[in-house]
């Protein structure tokens, strides 16, 4: 398993967000970062 690839996810209970977003209380919410790498010769 590589740990770098595991995300923690958040519940949120705020419903001034929740309705921002057109969802239900609680939510759950997942922040993750990701680079798209150009494509490399011979691959």
């Amino acid at each position: 398993m590589k740990d770098s690839l595991i995300a923690d996810f958040t519940e949120v209970t705020d419903r001034e967000k929740a309705s921002e977003l057109g969802f239900e209380v609680p939510f759950w919410s997942v922040e993750w970062d990701f680079v798209l790498a150009p494509k490399t010769a011979g691959t």
